[in-house]
């Protein structure tokens, strides 16, 4: 789905009407911050990556008051890693942070690209996002008139063994094609084949709609479109819990399949950050989520709030990062 750039706009004033000054901060950090925190964002501008951020930043910057400013950077290139590394290479001083989004970030894994990063090479503050994965049908295929649910789904696909069965996929690795894998070993369907468009979603929507392709690989924010027109019926969604966006449509989790990926965005910065700044950075991002303006922003721009830190966080990295190692192969990073 196109993200709203005008929601921007939204956040600016609703930030002076609406936002109240953030309590002082004790102890050595008492009088942080005291110049601009850069806030990497590995992604050209205008992009759903860039869009979060420069909505999230001026409710942190409240947040963190002093007369706190967060400026976002756009720093593109090397499939996220210049940007990356150039987080690595600042001070870990809290005044340079940046996003981290999979499954982009485990191209690590890739053997060819001889990258000697790894998740331990992140400092995890915190989760912000998560535009869940779903399966879906077009509404019109009579094919799948009678079919509403996974169990219903994987069972006509397997009774029908000598069609080979087209699913429109983003690109190569991609958190749609991993959802696509885990569905495929599980329920042992051989018969469903992935087709990656490389000018991504628009693309593989358009591929989807005009009949080329048989089923739908997407995520809720790509497809609440054709979701709401009535031209995409979703089968299942690939999160531990429903959809805010489609509450109607049950997780392939309550249907039998544990099956959770999605395209996840969170922020990050250098391991050797003391924990007390990184306690101070994540708390200020944590009050942020409460605050109804920035979640009407949020849902504007067709963001789905996941919050996660600390563990529960370094957890779903590690379970996302293990998907990928599983089908290293099949992705061509052995």
């Amino acid at each position: 789905m196109k993200r709203k750039a005008a929601s921007i706009v939204f956040v600016l004033a609703a930030i002076a009407a609406t936002l109240s000054a953030a309590p002082n901060a004790s102890g050595k950090y008492a009088n942080f911050p005291e110049k601009p925190i850069t806030y990497i964002i590995t992604a050209s501008a205008g992009g759903g990556l860039d869009i979060g951020a420069r909505i999230l930043a001026p409710f942190l910057q409240e947040e963190l008051g002093k007369k706190a400013i967060v400026t976002v950077t756009n720093v593109v290139g090397g499939a996220n890693w210049i940007g990356w590394t150039q987080m690595f290479n600042a001070k870990p001083d809290g005044y340079t942070i940046s996003n981290i989004h999979t499954p982009q970030v485990y191209s690590y894994l890739n053997k060819s690209l001889k990258n000697k990063s790894t998740l331990q090479s992140f400092n995890l503050l915190c989760n912000l996002v998560t535009d869940t994965c779903l399966i879906a049908v077009r509404a019109d295929d009579k094919r799948f008139g009678n079919i509403n649910d996974l169990p219903a789904f994987v069972n006509y696909i397997k009774a029908n063994p000598k069609f080979e069965f087209l699913a429109a996929l983003t690109s190569k690795g991609s958190a749609d094609e991993l959802v696509m894998l885990d569905l495929n070993e599980m329920a042992g369907i051989k018969n469903i084949t992935g087709v990656n468009h490389s000018k991504g979603i628009a693309e593989a929507k358009a591929a989807f709609l005009g009949g080329h392709v048989d089923l739908y690989y997407g995520k809720v924010g790509d497809t609440l479109s054709m979701y709401k027109d009535g031209k995409a019926k979703v089968i299942a969604v690939m999160g531990y819990k429903r959809s805010r966006f489609m509450p109607n449509i049950p997780t392939a989790i309550e249907q039998g399949y544990r099956i959770v990926n999605g395209s996840s965005r969170g922020v990050v910065a250098q391991p050797a950050m003391d924990p007390e700044l990184k306690q101070l950075l994540v708390s200020a991002i944590k009050r942020v989520q409460d605050n109804p303006a920035y979640i009407k922003a949020m849902d504007d721009a067709g963001y789905e709030i996941d919050y996660m830190e600390g563990k529960d966080y370094e957890d779903y990295m590690k379970e996302m990062e293990a998907i990928i190692i599983k089908y290293a192969d099949l992705l061509g990073y052995n």
